[in-house]
């Protein structure tokens, strides 16, 4: 099975390259640039309108450029030069972001404009994300180096994005609502100067004569061909839509079920992250240890795990359990079969894979917001976590199996 010699080739290997050490600097720098305004935005717009559909407008502009261009990225990645990709994309951010921070600064802010600005930015967003997943294999020309290299980005990323960037966030936007938007484009200009130091790789390859609904079939033919890429990608919808309806709920689920505030239901979220941050360094090296089939189907049983015991149990320390076993397994998950994909998909089509394979995930998430939002109105919370063990189940179930006639 693919999966078996590409886990089974892992070997302790030397160290990454100076090129992947700035790569990470500027995922940092950037990472912590996006929890500045990750923040912001929400408090913003709360601050520019009273209306609840104006606010939650905001991150829908920011989600809908994955369902407008999340397939089509791929495609343009395969086409140009992906380093490239990453620099424009990380100047033009750069340049909206401080054009925003100017219109703050004058006083012109209002509820329309940061709808546009969520928008363009989450447009941006999608294509470097796209080229930098494609681009990682040509900083790291060792497939044997892949693994940690993928778990340091995550780990860096988690670190500046989750926990460093929101606080200060929310600090400087009492102070200064344009000084973070300001912090933000620097973020984003250093980055793409730091993406610009790197060798640049040649395009995928030339300007093809296909149109691109042909290009963006013969990547979505590749990813069906591929049973294991396939099956995963199967997996990864089931969590993504799970991961909606927890976001969707679980607010709920701590103020009526736990009775915590908004401290407590921070804590707990911080469960979550930790979970998330400790696999993104531990993953590469289970997978040496344990094997890629065995920490898969293991990371998808403790997903289901996890959403059973808030279920059933409603206590706030069992809750914390659970939130880290979710964010242990979906880093697991994460990190893991992006290293699959970079080592045994085609570079031509490398993009088009993976922004395929995202694109799925990124809609099927707020269709599980969605779905929370009615399942709990018509039962209850406990309920609805139990429901999306009971799905997460029937994955496991089906995913097992499917490695077993591998």
């Amino acid at each position: 099975m693919t999966s078996a010699k590409a886990s089974g080739a892992q070997s302790r290997t030397g160290p990454l390259p100076a090129a992947f050490h700035r790569l990470l600097t500027a995922a940092a720098i950037s990472g912590t640039g996006d929890g500045l305004r990750y923040a912001a935005l929400p408090l913003l717009a709360a601050s520019l309108t009273d209306r609840p559909s104006l606010v939650a407008l905001v991150t829908v502009a920011g989600r809908a450029p994955w369902l407008l261009l999340g397939l089509t990225s791929g495609v343009v990645a395969d086409r140009l030069n992906r380093r490239t990709l990453m620099w424009s994309t990380d100047f033009f951010r750069a340049a909206l972001t401080g054009g925003f921070a100017l219109v703050l600064a004058f006083g012109g802010g209002s509820p329309p404009a940061l709808v546009v600005f969520a928008f363009l930015l989450g447009c941006a967003q999608v294509l470097f994300d796209t080229a930098a997943m494609s681009f990682l294999p040509a900083v790291i020309p060792d497939k044997r180096q892949l693994g940690p290299a993928n778990g340091r980005l995550a780990a860096a990323q988690g670190i500046t994005s989750l926990f460093l960037g929101p606080p200060i966030g929310g600090v400087l936007f009492g102070l200064s609502v344009v000084s973070v938007f300001a912090i933000d484009a620097a973020s984003f200009l250093l980055a793409a100067a730091l993406v610009l130091t790197l060798r640049s790789s040649p395009a995928a390859r030339p300007a093809a004569k296909q149109s691109i609904t042909a290009d963006l079939a013969t990547g979505l033919r590749w990813l069906w061909r591929n049973r294991e890429l396939r099956d995963q990608t199967a997996v990864y919808c089931a969590i993504s839509l799970i991961t909606g309806v927890i976001l969707a709920v679980f607010v709920l689920y701590v103020r009526g079920e736990l009775e915590l505030g908004g401290f407590g239901y921070g804590v707990l979220t911080a469960f979550f992250a930790v979970g998330n941050l400790l696999m993104a360094w531990l993953a590469p090296i289970l997978r040496i240890r344990l094997g890629q089939p065995a920490l898969l189907i293991g990371s998808v049983v403790a997903i289901t795990g996890s959403l059973v015991l808030i279920g059933v149990v409603q206590l706030a320390a069992t809750t914390a359990l659970a939130l880290f076993v979710f964010g242990c397994a979906g880093t697991t998950w994460l990190v893991i079969t992006l290293t699959l994909r970079q080592e045994i998909v085609p570079d031509n089509l490398l993009a088009r894979v993976t922004s395929c394979y995202r694109t799925v995930g990124n809609v099927a998430n707020p269709v599980g917001a969605l779905l929370g939002g009615l399942v709990t109105q018509l039962s209850s919370t406990p309920v609805t976590f139990l429901l999306c063990g009971g799905v997460m189940g029937a994955v496991s179930l089906g995913f097992h199996r499917s490695l077993r006639s591998d």
